[in-house]
Parts: structure tokens; C-alpha cells; sequence
């Protein structure tokens, strides 16, 4: 967490202590890859142990077998420097819209999630066309990039 918070520092060094402008960032990746639990592990630190159950509750397969996310989460982050985070879900309808986000604002840095779990090459080369997609927006060139590879404790 220490390098993920050291790279946002970075991204929004200039903006730090005098500029008016709020940095903002942007949780992307395929679905299930661990974007929501990145932010929240983020905003509320150690203590994240205590609502991890309630946050798995609140995301429970449906009868596919698919987690649905209904929307996006924003979180804000005033310790040491404000900055916001934006986490998009990455189901394929979801994914469509993404460009909203970083054409409506400006992006100071993308963190791109993959699941260091899924073997199916399928998801694998689909993450790795929407990074490299994500890398050659326009409105995206001046931001900072940084993917994860997220694994559980068990693998």
C-alpha cells in the first residue's frame, strides 16, 4: 500500500500545497479483479478486517454465478493531500462507459487492477486491450499508470 500511496503523491506532486485543483483518480480493470476492496482497503487502512465481511455480503453472486455491481464508488482522501479515487465496475456494460469518466475530468492517474488468480486467456488478453486502450487516450496521456496484480493471501 506504501508504493500505491507513494504514486499518488507523485502523479499529484505538482498540485500539492498551492494549486486549486483536486486530483482525481480512477480504480479500472475487468470484473472481479478486486477494484472495490483496493479502495476501500485504501480509505479505511487497518481496519479494513472489521467491514470485510458486510462488503462480501453486499456483493454476493447471482444465480450465474456474476457479482453485479450497480454503479461506481468515489471515495476522498484528505490525510496528507486531498485527492479523489473513482472505482468503475469492469463488467462489459460498464466498461463501455469508462470513457465518460476520464473525458468528463481530468485523470491524474490510472490504477489498473487484474486478478492474479484467473488463468482463462481469454480475460487475460481482454485486460490487457483494455490497458493498453486506456494508455493511448488522448485524454489520458498526462495521467500516471500503475497496474496491480492482486492475489489473496492463499495463492
Amino acid at each position: 500500500m506504501s508504493r500505491l500511496k507513494a504514486l499518488f503523491a507523485r502523479c499529484a506532486g505538482g498540485l500539492i500545497g498551492g494549486a486549486s485543483e483536486f486530483p482525481q483518480f480512477l480504480i479500472l480493470g475487468l470484473d472481479g479483479a478486486g477494484k472495490t476492496t483496493l479502495l476501500y482497503r485504501l480509505k479505511i487502512g487497518p481496519s479494513w478486517e472489521d467491514i470485510k465481511e458486510d462488503l462480501a455480503a453486499m456483493r454476493k453472486p447471482d444465480e450465474k454465478g456474476e457479482v453485479q455491481d450497480p454503479g461506481y464508488h468515489y471515495e476522498e482522501f484528505s490525510r496528507l493531500f486531498g485527492l479523489g479515487i473513482w472505482e468503475v465496475p469492469g463488467t462489459e456494460a460498464m466498461r463501455h462507459v469508462w470513457n465518460v469518466f476520464y473525458q468528463s475530468m481530468k485523470i491524474h492517474g490510472v490504477i489498473f487492477v487484474v486478478d492474479g488468480a484467473d488463468r482463462d486467456e481469454a480475460r487475460i488478453d481482454l485486460a490487457k486491450k483494455h490497458l493498453h486502450v486506456l494508455m493511448n487516450e488522448d485524454e489520458l496521456r498526462q495521467a500516471c499508470f500503475s497496474v496491480i496484480i492482486n492475489q489473496t493471501k492463499s495463492q
